[in-house]
């Protein structure tokens, strides 16, 4: 009885996984706009994130010459 239970169980959790997993896909099919993967640079950090240090770096500079 207990091997029974744990079986469907062990279906339901698949049945389950399967179910996230398709949903997953068909959400990513009808995504319009093309995800773009940042890369990183040599410091590790991503495109994004630098630019934003570089851009609060421009502002202390420009705070320091007031």
């Amino acid at each position: 009885m207990e091997t029974h239970a744990r079986k469907q169980l062990e279906l339901r959790k698949k049945a389950a996984i399967s179910a996230v997993l398709t949903l997953l896909a068909t959400e990513q099919a009808e995504e319009t706009e093309p995800v773009v993967a940042e890369r990183s640079n040599a410091w590790g950090l991503s495109g994004r994130s630098q630019s934003m240090e570089l851009r609060n770096l421009m502002q202390l500079r420009s705070l320091g010459r007031r």
